[in-house]
């Protein structure tokens, strides 16, 4: 049997190990793997492309530099208007490189993230996922946000920078080159011996970056962690915004907006502790850049001054070689313009990556898993040889067997905790705790209703046919079955869009539950507590109603009062420590 304990610490130690890169490769590969490959690498190709050209293009401003300024120095005025010219050309061709690399980088976001999105909510649908992840692994939180908002961000943030890096790798390898051709040489001396070494201003600028870099790695590394931190506790507060909207009935009735307010302001309480700690990290590092970058600044002016005085270069290359040694400068601290960025794109692959593991091994625990749902030929439903167990392995029902044939109920009682409800949960597949085997008949629907229905946001009639579609029903049959559950004051608002959850009393929720097993007919019915909001008279009725009108259909259901029972065939209890009794 597999633990939550065993995932989350799993889960942990990969964060504590992280890798960047391989966080990138892990979330971001499956797309350029998948069918869209084709399009995705012609679009990356096109912007990688235009990336290069506008290297070239600054390649061409850079020596416009240098012309634009000799004209001033030589008072050409014909020159000076060919090099404003030039200007004009360079500009406008910039411009629409500019243009249409950011609106192909658009456009493979958009599709990068339709991808995405599409499969993150595949995998968290698969096997019931989003059910179990609450069960087995309380690590990862939120996979609402990671899903649509840390997913968003991490195509955004992954494309800025590669493309960003991309164009900062061509700006230094041309920039470097230029800058080497207008650099000086240096000579080093020991007693008799020296050497001249040419190249000055590029060895220094790279001296100069590696230093810089290590200094902002080592200031701004705690940056990761609070960013990673800052996400979670936002989320954490969005959460509890939207719980206290869900429960508003309830909170008001109890008049908990005191505890409610109290709860809230401790979630904020994290975010902005954990804030101050970011702004107050992000202020010593903005500080040391902008210390670091201006330090830079007279380097070339002090190096080159000399061969300007001597005549050696014109006043345009001394603009050309300032500008040349700011990009090589730049470029090479890559990193350090960049950390912020760096800093939340590493906290969002994380979350990802924490997500993506977590599916991976509900994906395990749903292949290894000792209780077995299978379909078989035979029209009989069976258990056989069931140990329904706790998450912490505690036995709940001991080899437990039975078999049900179609048209037949069965009632489940027992004392709370005993293992009712979770008994249910593993026929539907979505209890894994234990070890057994149930049959259901293959090729029969099976549908089960909890004790809090679930309504989605629609049309009453999609609500009474979820989650089958909403055609194929006419409206007289809706009405009719409306009718015989007691809900008349629903009729004519069949086309309503609603949130039902929050316009339904729970006894009407309940008789929703009721009205779709009538309308939807299933083979199989199981019901966990479906008539806790009802009156005894009416939870007579409705089961009354289930045996005229589904004769061939299989109820189990799960229930405490004993008016109920004329309603079934067969009476098990759950008894204490595993316990159990079956009477037909």
């Amino acid at each position: 049997m597999l633990l939550k304990n065993n995932l989350k610490d799993d889960q942990l130690a990969e964060v504590k190990n992280f890798s960047l890169l391989h966080g990138i490769w892990k979330v971001g590969n499956g797309y350029w793997r998948s069918a869209e490959k084709k399009h995705a690498i012609m679009l990356l190709l096109a912007i990688i492309g235009l990336t290069a050209a506008d290297v070239y293009l600054q390649v061409w401003l850079n020596k416009w530099r240098n012309i634009f300024f000799n004209t001033l120095q030589d008072r050409d005025i014909a020159a000076f208007f060919d090099s404003i010219f030039l200007w004009g050309t360079l500009t406008v061709s910039a411009l629409v490189v500019t243009v249409y690399q950011r609106y192909l980088q658009k456009i493979l976001e958009l599709k990068w993230r339709t991808w995405l999105s599409g499969w993150l909510v595949e995998e968290y649908l698969q096997s019931k996922k989003y059910y179990c992840l609450q069960i087995l692994d309380k690590s990862v939180d939120n996979p609402d946000q990671i899903i649509s908002e840390d997913a968003k961000l991490f195509i955004e943030s992954i494309l800025k920078i590669f493309i960003w890096f991309l164009y900062t790798v061509g700006i230094l390898c041309s920039f470097t080159m230029i800058l080497w051709n207008l650099s000086g040489a240096f000579s080093l001396f020991w007693h008799d011996w020296h050497v001249t070494i040419p190249g000055d201003l590029v060895w220094i600028v790279f001296g100069y970056a590696i230093v810089v870099n290590c200094i902002v790695r080592k200031v701004g590394h705690p940056l990761v962690w609070l960013n990673f931190e800052q996400q979670r506790y936002e989320a954490d507060f969005r959460f509890l915004l939207v719980r206290l909207r869900e429960y508003a009935e309830v909170i008001a009735l109890y008049g908990g907006e005191q505890r409610e307010g109290h709860i809230l302001h401790g979630c904020f309480k994290k975010i902005y502790d954990n804030f101050h700690q970011c702004i107050n990290r992000q202020k010593v590092l903005d500080g040391l850049i902008f210390f670091l970058y201006r330090g830079a600044e007279p380097l070339p002016y002090i190096i080159a001054v000399p061969r300007f005085f001597s005549g050696q270069i014109q006043l345009g290359g001394l603009m050309q070689i300032t500008a040349a040694f700011d990009k090589v400068h730049k470029s090479l601290t890559f990193f350090v313009g960049w950390y912020k960025e760096i800093a939340e794109l590493e906290a969002i692959v994380r979350r990802l990556v924490l997500f993506m593991e977590a599916i991976e091994q509900l994906s395990v625990v749903h292949q290894k898993k000792s209780i077995q749902v299978v379909t078989v030929l035979d029209p009989i439903f069976s258990v056989e040889g069931l140990n329904l167990r706790l998450p912490n392995g505690a036995l709940l029902v001991h080899n437990f067997a039975m078999k049900l044939q179609a048209g037949e109920s069965l009632l489940i009682l027992g004392a709370s905790g005993y293992g009712k409800s979770m008994l249910i949960k593993a026929i539907a597949g979505i209890w894994p705790f234990g070890e057994g085997c149930i049959k259901i008949p293959q090729n029969q629907q099976c549908l089960f209703l909890p004790q809090n229905p679930y309504l989605p946001i629609g049309t009453l009639r999609e609500v009474l046919l979820y989650p089958q579609p909403s055609l194929g029903y006419s409206d007289e049959t809706l009405h009719a079955v409306l009718k015989k559950c007691k809900l008349d004051g629903l009729l004519g608002r069949l086309d309503a869009q609603e949130d039902w959850s929050h316009l339904l009393s729970m006894g009407e929720q309940q008789r929703i539950a009721f009205a779709r097993a009538i309308l939807q007919k299933p083979q199989w019915l199981f019901l966990d507590e479906t008539t806790s909001g009802l009156d005894e008279a009416t939870e007579k009725m409705l089961y009354k109603l289930l045996r005229s009108e589904l004769r061939e259909t299989g109820i189990i259901s799960v229930g405490h009062r004993s008016s109920i029972m004329p309603y079934h065939d067969k009476i098990l209890t759950i008894k204490e420590k595993g316990g159990w009794a079956l009477v037909a």
